[in-house]
């Protein structure tokens, strides 16, 4: 049986899926990294999310190139 939840997590495996939890979207089309245009609401969301997995799940690397990341962080991750 498929849930909800599989679905979400189709939409999100194997992506960069920033813009997609910064406007709270399950769409595929917005499981992308390009966040930089999201109003200051959805960067605040982003922000959280970011917050929240990284208070939840170690940090085990960054992306590369990543530029939303504070210099605490980056450092942590080198």
């Amino acid at each position: 049986m498929v849930t909800p939840t599989d679905i979400i997590q189709q939409v999100f495996a194997g992506k960069d899926a920033s813009r997609a939890l910064g406007k709270t979207s399950t769409k595929p089309e917005d499981a992308v990294p390009e966040w930089k245009d999201l109003s200051d609401k959805e960067k605040g969301t982003l922000d959280d999310w970011v917050k929240f997995f990284s208070n939840r799940y170690n940090v085990v690397g960054i992306v590369e190139g990543a530029t939303n990341l504070d210099d605490e962080s980056a450092a942590a991750s080198s």
